[in-house]
């Protein structure tokens, strides 16, 4: 048997629109924010300062002769290293 546990939280409107203009204020993109919250998460429960997790990224490159005809899944998964430091949770989000 496997041993995890699933956990799962929905945002508010109100929340989400917190948390788009925090990223907006910050110069930041959402899924920096994200990226670095899942990390914050990551390293706190692992008590770990150094870890990679995989993220997901899709597209289908425009240059690729024949691509209009091509079908299926166009995804791969890359390792995203986050190593932390002494710093703010600006700094830390900027280097993200």
């Amino acid at each position: 048997a496997l041993d995890y546990e699933l956990y799962e939280t929905n945002f508010s409107e109100e929340e989400t629109e917190k948390i788009k203009e925090f990223a907006q204020k910050s110069k930041l993109t959402l899924n920096a924010v994200l990226q670095g919250t899942w990390g914050i998460l990551l390293s706190r429960y692992t008590h770990k300062r150094d870890f990679t997790f995989g993220i997901i990224v899709s597209g289908r490159s425009v240059e690729l002769p024949g691509i209009e005809n091509m079908a299926g899944v166009f995804i791969n998964t890359l390792p995203f290293r986050i190593t932390f430091k002494e710093e703010n949770i600006g700094s830390y989000l900027q280097r993200i």
